[in-house]
């Protein structure tokens, strides 16, 4: 292999884990805010995807007060979008 080749290697999985660190977190609101509004279920809602979130639970949840609170916020207003829409406004309004 070249040393051009592996470079370009290296640098292809440094990439990928810098956007999957960053996005697999922000990717938590948006599922939130889906689970809110679409779902019929209300006890099932945000609890569908705590095997795949939890960690970011777990993770913020041993963190100081600093970063808990903007999480919390970041989560909030998502769920708070989620609440202006329902299941049944989109589906009534086909």
């Amino acid at each position: 292999m070249t040393e051009e080749r592996k470079k370009g290697r290296a640098l292809f999985w440094v990439s990928a884990a810098v956007v999957m660190v960053v996005l697999y977190p922000l990717s938590w609101g948006p599922w939130c805010f889906c689970v809110k509004a679409f779902s019929r279920d209300a006890d099932h809602r945000v609890f569908s995807a705590w095997g795949v979130y939890r960690p970011i639970e777990w993770g913020v949840g041993r963190m100081p007060n600093a970063i808990q609170s903007p999480c919390g916020r970041y989560i909030s207003w998502w769920l708070d979008k989620g609440n202006h829409i329902r299941w049944t406004e989109v589906r009534s309004s086909k």
